[in-house]
């Protein structure tokens, strides 16, 4: 579960004298954590400074999938810059201070979820540290169409968004409330729920090889306290949600068996 990794990748966010003093393991993947745990082949973009520490690493699926490593590259381009953005103030001020100088961090690692002839699913963790008491945690998730070449919004599944989000809410609510109830040991049933359409949301294959669940990634706060840590749970595709998926994607898909 997310929640247990959480409370360890918490600690590995905090500044650290050896982030600063140590050798990177790997060249092109500065963070020791990630150059351990990244999967063979996969390919790393990273770069070490006396600012920050930069990494993003995608497995070697997503190599074969052009559309999606060009975005990975992108998003390697835009969050270097962000957190190049955020050191050059931060060893600024500490110079100012004369306090000592270690470097922020930022790593990402990018792995596909559902490959399907038509689709294809990713998503990624992401850790960083820009200063304060702890460091963050967030997730995003990548659906690509993979004959158009290109990237679509889970709402692109569907011939009618307007009534598809309804039985994706109830799913993803009842979900929810299940994975809080088991957390907190009570009974969540009426729990506020978050809009799944401002949630990533990714897609899983079941035991057939179709995609039989959405899978929901949230980041901290969003369904809880910081302590309770980011969750993550899979929903069902129903028979009413798959009749609605559009028919270029609908063989990709499944009614999920019950439990």
């Amino acid at each position: 579960m997310l929640s247990r990794a959480f409370l360890a990748l918490a600690g590995l966010l905090l500044p650290a004298a050896a982030l600063a003093q140590d050798p990177p393991q790997d060249p092109s993947c500065p963070l020791g954590d990630m150059a351990s745990a990244r999967p063979p082949g996969s390919l790393c973009i990273g770069r070490l400074t006396r600012g920050y520490a930069f990494a993003l690493a995608y497995d070697a699926e997503i190599r074969t999938v052009p559309a999606l490593e060009a975005i990975m590259r992108e998003e390697a381009r835009r969050a270097e810059s962000w957190i190049a953005g955020i050191a050059r103030d931060w060893v600024r001020e500490r110079e100012q201070a004369g306090a000592e100088i270690f470097p922020l961090s930022y790593s990402g690692l990018w792995s596909i979820d559902a490959a399907a002839p038509d689709l294809v699913a990713a998503s990624g963790s992401i850790q960083h540290y820009t200063g304060g008491a702890h460091g963050g945690i967030e997730f995003k998730t990548i659906l690509i169409d993979r004959r158009r070449g290109r990237r679509i919004a889970l709402a692109d599944l569907f011939t009618d968004p307007s009534r598809a989000w309804p039985l994706v809410q109830n799913g993803f609510c009842a979900a929810l409330r299940q994975e809080m109830g088991e957390r907190r040991g009570t009974d969540e049933s009426g729990a506020e729920c978050p809009v799944p359409a401002q949630q990533p949301i990714t897609l899983k294959l079941g035991p057939g090889g179709r995609i039989d669940s959405f899978y929901a990634l949230l980041n901290p706060y969003v369904a809880g306290s910081w302590a309770e840590g980011p969750y993550d749970f899979a929903f069902p595709v129903t028979v009413e949600l798959l009749a609605l998926i559009k028919p270029e994607y609908r063989e990709a898909f499944a009614v999920r068996a019950a439990d």
